[in-house]
């Protein structure tokens, strides 16, 4: 599946539109931490997609009580997961700047979750 795809398939199983609206993504910020320091990942409109594929991860994840993760560690598992989420983004050439996001996650150990 294509990376469209992926995003109208995750916005039919969860029951909201495609477009995504920012009202339905609850993670406002990322950080990547590797070894170059941080990356911050704000919010904007073209990494809503992005955004949703952490928030996915983090629900996922085992909770202590009713909170979510507030970090997740960037593993190879983590990245097979990505890589079959963003499809075609996934694989391109990092460091050009077109895909902050998606250079964070090649390169980054863990990943902190700013919730909105």
């Amino acid at each position: 599946m294509t990376y469209r795809e992926n995003i109208q398939a995750v916005c039919d199983e969860r029951g909201i539109e495609n477009p995504l609206r920012e009202d339905d993504i609850a993670v406002k910020w990322l950080k990547f931490w590797g070894e170059d320091g941080p990356t911050m990942i704000r919010e904007t409109p073209m990494n809503r997609g992005g955004r949703l594929f952490f928030q996915i991860e983090a629900e996922n994840k085992p909770r202590i009580g009713d909170s979510l993760p507030g970090s997740l560690v960037c593993d190879d598992d983590l990245r097979v997961r990505a890589a079959k989420y963003f499809a075609e983004l996934y694989e391109h050439e990092t460091g050009l700047g077109t895909h902050p996001l998606l250079d964070a996650i090649h390169k980054a150990r863990l990943v902190d979750i700013g919730w909105g």
